[in-house]
């Protein structure tokens, strides 16, 4: 016997448009070992919920996604668990946040370079901060070319590519190497 007004045994199909209309917040649930649900709340916010009622994630209807908070502050808030971060600021649309430490990784091949790229409306890439893993440096772009690296063995470069000693220095007219 049916356990709701519509009980479904098998497969479904809606070929147009499923309304959902609660009069408060309307939600589908998907029901395998843990339940998950998809729903709307009285604000227009899109939630992601699990079986405890605890929010996974939200899509504003700002525009703004929370994984891990019912609030994203940012276009993109990921959060491991804060619940007391200050004001985030409109011009940061991507924001970590936690309780205890908090991080970011990127991953890249072997070979490759993982890096964080800043740009503006005129050069999308005019500073950057890059991980060389072909040779172990970090590498500091300003103006859209290498201002400063640092090699495997420590040793930093300004104004150079390929530093000789622990901090060398060079210009156009003289190097300096300490």
């Amino acid at each position: 016997s049916p356990g709701k007004a519509l009980d479904v045994n098998g497969e479904a199909r809606v070929n147009s448009i499923l309304t959902l209309n609660r009069g408060s917040a309307a939600s589908l649930k998907f029901s395998r070992g843990s339940d998950f649900y998809l729903g709307v709340d009285n604000s227009g916010n899109l939630n992601f919920l699990n079986d405890a009622a605890s929010s996974l994630g939200v899509w504003e209807n700002t525009g703004n996604v929370g994984i891990g908070t019912t609030s994203p502050g940012s276009v993109l808030h990921v959060s491991g668990g804060s619940t007391t971060i200050p004001t985030l600021s409109g011009s940061h649309p991507f924001t970590i946040s936690n309780t205890a430490n908090s991080g970011m990784s990127i991953i890249s091949g072997t070979d490759n370079a993982g890096q964080i790229v800043f740009g503006d409306g005129s050069d999308a890439d005019v500073g950057r901060l890059r991980y060389q893993h072909s040779d172990n440096s970090m590498r500091f772009w300003t103006n859209a070319s290498e201002k400063m690296r640092i090699t495997s063995t420590g040793n930093v470069g300004i104004g150079t590519t390929s530093p000789g000693a622990k901090l060398s220095l060079y210009n156009a007219t003289e190097d300096v190497s300490i």
